[in-house]
């Protein structure tokens, strides 16, 4: 009995571990993708400086 009440234990572990995961998840993905925005408003907006940098001359 011990086996069978110990399988038991161990899915209810794994369930417990992939409902937690589940919960989780998403908020990960948010802030890998908030980094991502902030690091590609990053390059957009310092290329665009450099834009308006050589259009002006040299001079902003």
């Amino acid at each position: 009995m011990t086996d069978r009440l110990r399988a038991i234990e161990g899915l209810a572990l794994v369930a417990a571990l992939t409902a937690v995961f589940d919960s989780v998840h998403p908020l990960g993905d948010h802030w890998i993708n908030a980094a991502k925005a902030v690091s590609t408003f990053h390059r957009v907006s310092s290329t665009s400086r450099r834009g308006v940098l050589a259009a002006a001359g040299g001079r902003a």
